[in-house]
């Protein structure tokens, strides 16, 4: 399916491009804001793409450990960015 061209256009322009990089820039401040293991559990599972599993071996703790400071961060990042 192709996009309706109002969008394709609009996702193109330099305004879409400025408002994008401004979100990307305040997503990675408020990533330095939470613990490391939160972080970390956070971009190596849901920006990486690992599963618990790999997460929890990489980072040497619990699938739960991972769950947890996945949910913290999620829940963390939520009410900063309100």
């Amino acid at each position: 399916t192709e996009e309706p061209e109002h969008l394709v256009s609009y996702a193109e322009s330099p305004e879409f491009s400025a408002i994008k990089q401004q979100q990307l820039d305040r997503l990675a401040r408020l990533l330095q804001r939470l613990s490391p293991q939160e972080r970390a559990a956070l971009v190596l599972r849901d920006l990486e793409g690992l599963n618990g599993r790999e997460v929890a071996e990489i980072l040497n703790v619990s699938e739960e450990t991972v769950r947890s400071a996945i949910f913290r961060a999620k829940e963390k990042l939520r009410q900063w960015m309100n």
